[in-house]
């Protein structure tokens, strides 16, 4: 994302903030379950958020667009980012854009399978396997919970329609995709990501693992 990111936020701010919250969950506020809610999504998510933004990055790299620093996690919004030129094309703003996607939903389908065939190979004792399986699967389903695009690269994508060294045709073409994020920001109130991750991370393994008799 070209924007500028919010400065993060300090560790004692951060627990400062916390301790407030479980505090105004015991109280019984209900919006702050919410924000609970968020939390624990958020830090459970965690090892999603580097892969997120090494896609971006990536993508920029493939695309010829010239990278200035790469975040790859803090405590703040967003949890990372990636400053970089300003593309030239419509292409080279899709594609960043909707690289985390990709690759973390491809990342998370080879790790979930990875600790499919790891656990049926049975190279660890039945008491490390019973930690080693759950934690693969965790990595795999928090890289995919972080697929989706952010609000920070809608907002970049849409800001690109307003230059004029892009095309009429290649604006057509960026406002679908703004649509396409927005309509998974949404679906996020509804833990759509939470279920992606579920799907990438563990369904589709186990499907693929099952198909090839592993």
């Amino acid at each position: 994302m070209v924007l500028k990111p919010r400065p993060a936020l300090p560790w004692r701010d951060f627990f400062q903030q916390f301790l407030l919250s479980v505090r105004q969950i015991i109280a019984g506020d209900n919006r702050m379950i919410g924000i609970a809610a968020t939390l624990v999504f958020n830090v459970m998510t965690i090892p999603g958020v580097p892969v997120h933004e090494y896609a971006h990055a990536l993508a920029c790299r493939l695309s010829g667009v010239r990278v200035h620093k790469v975040c790859y996690l803090r405590i703040g919004n967003p949890r990372g980012y990636v400053l970089h030129d300003q593309p030239d094309t419509s292409w080279q703003h899709i594609i960043i854009a909707v690289a985390p996607f990709i690759v973390c939903s491809v990342v998370a389908v080879l790790v979930g399978c990875a600790a499919g065939l790891f656990l049926e190979a049975g190279l660890l004792s039945k008491q490390h396997q019973e930690i080693a399986g759950p934690f693969m699967l965790w990595l795999a389903w928090a890289t995919g919970a972080c697929a989706f695009p952010s609000g920070g690269d809608a907002d970049s994508l849409w800001q690109s329609t307003k230059s004029r060294d892009i095309s009429l045709f290649g604006k057509l073409l960026v406002m679908p995709v703004v649509g396409l994020i927005r309509l998974g920001q949404v679906g996020s109130f509804f833990w759509l990501d939470l279920v992606w991750g579920i799907v990438t991370g563990v369904t589709i393994p186990a499907s693929i693992l099952k198909l090839s008799g592993a």
